[in-house]
Order: C-alpha cells, then structure tokens, then sequence
C-alpha cells in the first residue's frame, strides 16, 4: 500500500538523547565503528567574505529555526553515508539543532527488515509527500538530487564524477514550500559533497542501457550486485570520507514557479556545488578528482543570481500558512516507531533469517507475512 511507502515510522528529533537509553548506546557505537572504518570527517564551508556586502538577505545563515534541504552528491552505488552522516558527532558540533531526516529510494521502504531498518534510523521515501512531511516534523531534510542514474557512471577506479542534472523537482518544491511557511521562516538549499564516495563499493559491469532499461520501466536498477572489500558482495572499503557542506543559498518563495525561474535556481545551485567541489577537493585528498554535469548546465555565479533576484522582483510571493503540509503529513501518516514494535518487528525477522539459513522455505514465507501485517500495523499506530 502507498501509507508502506511514506516513511511514517520515525524516531524523535533527538533521538540520541531523548530516546531509550539501549537505543542511544546502539546508535552511539554504530557512529564510533562507522567514523574509524572511513575515517570520516565533516567540514563545513566557510561564509564568502563578499556575499553579505551585495545583500544582506541573502547571506548564509544557519540557525535552528531556519528549513533546510541538504543535497547530498553524490549517489554513488549506495549512499548510506547519507542516513548516518548527521548522526555524527562532528555534524551536531558543527550544525547544532539541525538534524535532517534523508529521503531515499521508495524502493527501500518495499523491503522487510531493509524497510525496517531505514525508518528506524528516520528516513523517509523520497516523493512529493515525504519531502513535505520531513520538512514538517524535523524542519531539514536531506535527499540525493542526482538519483539512482548516478550509480551507472560511478567507480572507485575513476577520477571523474559524473552527476545527473536532468532532476529539478526538488528545487520547484523548496520554492513552494518556502512560499506556503509563515513570514520570517527562510529556507535554504544547501549543496554537499562526499568525497571518496565513489570508492566505497562497486557494481558488477552491466550494458548501461539495461540499467537505464531497468530504472525506466522498474523505478529501481534489478541489475544492482554491489562488492567492496576484497570483492567481497556489498562489503564497503575502508575508505576515508569527507562529506564538505556547502553555504546555504536563500529560497525565493514562489506558489507557482515559471520553468524559467526553477531553472535559474537550479543553475545557481550547480554553479555553487561546482565551486565547492574545486575548492575543497585538494584538501580532502582528491587534488586529480574532476566533475562532470549530464547534461551540462550553463554556470550562474552568486552576483548574477543576485542580480537576477532583484531584477525579476518577488516570484509571487504567498503569506499562507502551511496548510498542505499539515495535510500531506495526516496522509503520511507520521508516527513514532514503538519500541514494542521494534521488537516484534526483531523477532520476526530473526525467525526470517534462521529459517532461510536452514533451508525451510515455507516458514520464510509464513515469517515474511507476519513481519509485513506487523509493519503495516505500525502504520496506524
């Protein structure tokens, strides 16, 4: 059903210190193991001197009571750095009060205990409905723009990264979204990059136009078999990332956007993941890395973006409260995931696994459909 798909099952904002103490210590060493095996950092990019001088308006921001749409580049074969990035300590010391909830593939949310796992760690289906209830609950959200057509281009022996430009929807949404939030609310885009990403895991060599067959027709690449470590099947290389969050750039509240005015917001935002990519990429061992758009993308500057803004005037502006989004989040369903479900949730899905491991394929499927009548159950908790 379309209520499986939405996310609702969520943890709260803060988690590590609000929730069951088990689930803190859990949490706690999964960020401790994850952060040496990568030898993970975050660096957050430093204000340009010169922004504020052209608007005050318009100059980064970061506070908690701003909104937030994180876009994490790039998507790599999995990009589980995504989920867990923000539960680092290094991101809530350097972005205190802001803890996004990651949008991923609907595909992820279709999965038993793949399913379970991503919306125990509060992550949401990347859709029009989970977009605006993520925003509602946890005012930031993370998704990857460029997508699961990314994963066609990637590899760890390449020292070029090609992004998937083609998608615009989510910059159409933050302008609305934006345009439906009480005055004094600003939103921002704000462009990431992980790098090493790449690196992490590859996927066996399949023609890309069955791959693209695949996405097409199936919303999802069946041809995924990802390996790693030693070739070993979806075992992650110890590689050593560094995520770089970008400057937040302002959201022009706009109803209804023109093609035009999302595409020059779309612009801007490339131009300045470009600038942070050249930047930063030296300093986190990647001095040989280049960076690709497909299909390529005309640069617009800040100053240009800027003056763009203040040519065009207000893009029809609308001061109404955000009454679709207390809708879409009813349809959503949201909810807390109980710890009495989490832990029936558990027991079927070790029945699952001991009876695949012995071979007895009719309490598999016996286990699989309690498991699913118990997620479905949680959704009208």
């Amino acid at each position: 059903s379309s209520s499986s798909t939405t996310g609702s099952r969520a943890l709260p904002v803060d988690a590590l210190s609000v929730g069951p103490l088990w689930h803190a210590r859990l949490l706690g060493r999964i960020m401790h193991d994850a952060r040496q095996y990568f030898n993970f950092r975050v660096v957050r990019a430093r204000s340009s001197p010169d922004c504020s001088d052209v608007n005050a308006d318009l100059a980064p921001s970061w506070s908690p009571k701003n909104r937030y749409i994180f876009g994490y580049h790039p998507h790599g074969i999995m990009p589980l750095v995504s989920v867990w990035c923000h539960w680092a300590p290094e991101w809530r010391e350097l972005f205190p009060g802001i803890f996004p909830a990651t949008l991923i593939a609907s595909i992820v949310h279709q999965v038993p205990i793949m399913r379970d796992v991503a919306q125990w760690m509060r992550c949401y289906e990347v859709s029009k409905s989970g977009f605006r209830a993520a925003l509602a609950r946890h005012l930031s959200v993370m998704l990857v723009p460029g997508g699961q057509l990314e994963m066609i281009h990637s590899s760890s022996h390449s020292t070029n990264t090609t992004l998937n430009t083609r998608h615009t929807g989510f910059v159409k949404l933050a302008m609305q979204v934006a345009a439906e939030a009480g005055k004094g609310q600003k939103h921002f885009l704000v462009p990431m990059f992980s790098f090493g990403e790449e690196g992490v895991l590859d996927n066996i060599p399949t023609p890309h136009s069955l791959q693209r067959a695949c996405m097409r027709h199936l919303r999802a690449n069946a041809l995924f078999f990802p390996y790693g470590a030693f070739n070993l099947p979806g075992i992650p290389r110890p590689t050593a990332l560094t995520l770089v969050v970008g400057e937040p750039i302002l959201v022009p509240p706009c109803q209804a956007p023109s093609k035009e005015e999302v595409q020059l917001m779309h612009r801007h935002y490339y131009t300045s993941l470009k600038m942070l990519f050249e930047k930063y990429k030296a300093s986190s061992g990647h001095p040989h890395d280049h960076l690709f758009y497909q299909p390529p993308l005309e640069p617009l500057g800040l100053e240009d973006w800027i003056k763009t803004l203040e040519d065009n005037g207000p893009m029809k502006v609308v001061d109404q409260r955000a009454t679709d989004n207390t809708a879409s989040t009813k349809n959503a369903k949201v909810c807390l995931f109980s710890k009495e479900l989490l832990v029936a949730v558990g027991s079927y899905s070790c029945v699952f696994f001991v009876c695949a491991y012995r071979g007895n394929f009719p309490a598999v499927w016996l286990a699989t459909m309690l498991e699913y009548a118990c997620s479905v159950f949680g959704q009208y908790c």
